[in-house]
């Protein structure tokens, strides 16, 4: 390493990944080439909401390419094991273009689910974290809705508490 020059590890690597189409019948490919190191952002526009869900899957390692490779944090989604696979997708972050909430948890529990099922914190632990992270966003505490069980179609309706039990 030169001096003043940090080496920055490569997050996800799309190495010769040829994406297939998802459409029945459909005969189209696309090939990626791409790095993205820590702390890097790729904006990546397609035509078709189906394509991108293809390729978020692709870079999460639910596809594999063909031909074509995938890394993530340096480990090949088509070499690991399925459980060092899950622990790897842990550390992934997805936002869907639809309806991400599950209809039939509370809010705070759509909000938690990823830390509940990826880590060993108590729920206790991370209530107390998301109505800390309510108030930072201004509101007076974490929504609810009677029993503590709001909608998430239905954010931002009253009454507001600062702890749900």
């Amino acid at each position: 390493m030169q001096s003043g020059i940090v080496e920055r590890r490569a997050v996800l690597v799309l190495d010769h990944a040829t994406l297939l189409s998802d459409q029945p019948g459909g005969s189209e490919t696309v090939t990626v080439n791409m790095t993205l190191h820590a702390g890097e952002l790729a904006l990546i526009h397609v035509e078709h909401l189906q394509r991108a869900l293809t390729f978020a899957d692709t870079c999460a390692g639910l596809v594999s390419p063909a031909p074509g490779h995938v890394l993530f944090l340096n480990q090949d989604w088509a070499r690991v094991s399925s459980d060092l696979a899950n622990a790897l997708r842990g550390r992934i972050g997805r936002v869907f273009a639809t309806s991400a909430w599950l209809q039939h948890l509370s809010l705070l529990d759509n909000v938690v689910l990823r830390q509940l099922h990826h880590t060993r914190r108590p729920f206790a632990e991370l209530r107390d974290e998301a109505v800390q992270l309510a108030t930072r966003f201004g509101l007076p505490g974490f929504p609810a809705h009677g029993n503590g069980r709001a909608r998430p179609d239905r954010y931002g309706e009253r009454p507001h508490r600062r702890d749900t039990e």
